[in-house]
């Protein structure tokens, strides 16, 4: 649900989508204060069909953490769903169960809503593979005679050689293929072990192996291909060139850059550039401003501003240019970003704005916004990108104001000047961090005495308790 600003403020999920939103208009004498004060800000509704109620259990967590909406109480702590992790990193790779994905070379495989069956699954793919479940370490003839994976025949031992490295290295390959969602193998075997079981009269191992297949094709069905697939919807080729024809663009459209301008009570002007490439977004080439050249409420020549800089630093430099250019707002908006790429000889590059509170599509020389379908893939897609470049400039506005509002509040603590502020900035985040952390710490940190530090860390929790 969004505001008339076009800002989310709530998330949910429904099984029937039409019984769950005319819940919200009917007798208003059962809603709580907050409910009531929801449905008196929404202005419009968007939707995502999935295919299974653990996606949905998925997407809704997703997207609450991203955009933080206001009336969404839960779901906005750091509680994730399990990822399976193969930490490809290591000599002999593990597998193990994470809810953290960290940005390493690691691979990881999820997210998945069934705890339970996961474990079970993991279990048994590392004994079908027959992969270390130790703490990766390289033990000495008498703590490996005490191994027990070793014993009861489910791990190789290649942390003594018994298995090269080669080998076990293929071993990890294939289970990240069934990983991948290529289990069909897998299966074929695992069911062939269950009826010869059944034949062999071991009835355990017969629904053992029965209850690792079920698990198998509940965890590693559906929820992977949820998480292969794109988030939004993917084009179809048909989609692609109804995209091309109502922008009026003849090549191919690869790159994409959008524009948002962030300000907040006339101060802390930023903005932010986003850049997808082929439908998905290219985080690594994420830019923010700080606008410093106009007024802060004027977000007609932010936009300006950051389309020229972007761009003027893109020719100094001698690199691609994106095959289309987005600005969010209206006309004025879009007028602003030509009259930059025309002082820089880039007219030829194609330019739109996409307006908020409609969704309609503003184009050079064209008096009238053009208007597609809400449901249109296309204009999700283009949504996905505004929003994106949106999210991106609140998110650099808060952290500037933020540090700004950290700054201020120290300046009054005798002993912190600028240098030591920056530290204790970058070291604790916050004044709750600096209060909460041992003064060793601040002391190592500041490169001064204990006492000093003890003294500065209590000043600092009684400037909490003003403030």
């Amino acid at each position: 649900m969004r505001d008339e600003s076009g800002r989310i403020i709530y998330i949910g999920k429904a099984a029937i989508l039409q019984k769950r939103v005319r819940s919200y208009f009917v007798d208003s004498r059962k809603f709580n204060d907050k409910t009531l004060s929801l449905v008196s800000e929404v202005y419009s509704a968007d939707y995502i069909v999935t295919d299974t109620e653990a996606e949905a259990l998925i997407l809704e967590s997703r997207l609450i953490k991203q955009y933080m909406p206001k009336y969404n109480m839960l779901l906005k702590d750091d509680k994730t769903y399990p990822y399976i992790k193969v930490s490809v990193n290591d000599k002999l790779p593990g597998v193990e169960i994470t809810r953290e994905k960290v940005r390493d070379s690691n691979l990881y495989f999820g997210p998945f809503t069934d705890v339970k069956l996961l474990r079970k699954t993991i279990k048994y793919l590392k004994s079908r593979f027959r992969l270390r479940g130790c703490n990766y370490v390289f033990p000495g003839a008498h703590e490996f005679k005490h191994c027990l994976y070793r014993k009861i025949g489910i791990c190789d031992a290649p942390c003594i050689g018994r298995v090269s490295r080669e080998e076990y290295n293929k071993r990890v390959g294939n289970l990240c293929m069934v990983l991948r969602g290529k289990s069909a193998q897998l299966l074929k075997i695992m069911y062939s072990e269950m009826k010869s079981a059944s034949a062999a009269l071991d009835y355990e191992k017969a629904a053992y192996v029965r209850d690792c297949i079920n698990a198998v094709k509940t965890v590693i069905g559906p929820s992977r291909t949820y998480y292969e697939r794109s988030f939004y919807p993917s084009f179809s080729e048909k989609e692609n060139e109804y995209m091309k024809k109502i922008l009026g663009i003849k090549g191919d459209v690869n790159v994409i850059e959008a524009f948002d301008a962030s300000f907040s009570l006339g101060r802390h002007a930023v903005g932010s550039m986003v850049r997808f490439v082929k439908g998905g977004p290219d985080k690594n080439s994420y830019r923010r401003f700080i606008i410093s050249d106009v007024n802060s409420k004027d977000d007609f020549s932010m936009i300006k501003e950051m389309v020229f800089r972007r761009y003027k630093r893109l020719l100094e430099e001698h690199k691609k240019l994106p095959d289309l250019i987005m600005v969010d707002g209206g006309k004025i908006q879009l007028d602003y970003a030509m009259r930059s790429l025309g002082s820089l000889r880039l007219n030829q590059i194609p330019v739109m704005a996409l307006a908020k509170r409609f969704e309609e599509i503003y184009l050079p020389g064209r008096k009238l916004p053009l208007r597609i379908p809400k449901d249109s893939p296309v204009l999700k897609f283009f949504q996905r990108i505004r929003d994106e470049a949106h999210r991106c400039a609140i998110g650099y506005q808060r952290r500037i104001s933020g540090k700004t509002m950290f700054s201020s509040l120290l300046r009054r603590i005798k002993g912190v000047g600028p240098i030591r502020q920056e530290k204790l900035l970058n070291s604790f985040k916050t004044l709750n961090g600096i209060s909460k952390a041992d003064p060793a710490e601040i002391a190592r940190k500041l490169s001064v005495g204990r006492e000093t530090a003890a003294k500065i860390q209590e000043d600092i929790k009684n400037l909490r308790l003003k403030t």
